[in-house]
Formats: structure tokens, C-alpha cells, sequence
């Protein structure tokens, strides 16, 4: 605990075991979401499917975007299908055409 902070602090971790309850705390429980923008972000299905989460339920997104990323563009949003792992998504109620 910090002097200076006044909310909880949420750190994602390396535990995908059970998407669900991340997903549902963001929408519930988080207030802002930081993403932190790398090159690899956009080829995890779990970090695409929370930023899908913080959209589709209004949660403020704050970008930090590192020198690596590469922002989206149209060839990625058609070819969503192909990264390894996306269609777990649709388990959680997150079609492709929500993702998009």
C-alpha cells in the first residue's frame, strides 16, 4: 500500500487459468484499464479479449504505448481469425465481430 494511492490496483498476471473471473473483474471491478501497448499484445487472445471487455463495458482506457508496437490496421482486422487462439473468445460471449 502507498500513501499517494487512493484505489486498489489490479496487476494482470501470467495466470490464464480461469479467464472468466479476469474478464468479470475487469468489467466490475476495474475503473481505468492501462494497456500496455507492445509489439505483442495484439497476438494474445486473453489481452485482446480484456481490452474487449473494457470497451464493450465503457471502462476507461489509458494507452502506453511502447516503441515496438504497431498499431492496427486493416490487414490485422482481417486476418483476426488467424492468430493462434482468438476463437477461445467466443466461450466468454466475445464474437469476432466484437472483437473487431
Amino acid at each position: 500500500e502507498h500513501k499517494r494511492v487512493r484505489r486498489k490496483v489490479f496487476v494482470d498476471s501470467d495466470d490464464l487459468r480461469n479467464l472468466n473471473a479476469l474478464f468479470s473483474q475487469i468489467q466490475s471491478e476495474v475503473d481505468t484499464l492501462v494497456v500496455l501497448c507492445s509489439a505483442e499484445i495484439l497476438q494474445r487472445p486473453w489481452c485482446i479479449g480484456e481490452m474487449t471487455v473494457a470497451f464493450v463495458n465503457e471502462v476507461r482506457t489509458v494507452r502506453v504505448t511502447l516503441p515496438s508496437f504497431v498499431p492496427l490496421d486493416d490487414a490485422w482486422i482481417g486476418a483476426l481469425e488467424d492468430i493462434d487462439g482468438i476463437l477461445v473468445l467466443s466461450e466468454y460471449g466475445m464474437s469476432l465481430s466484437v472483437v473487431r
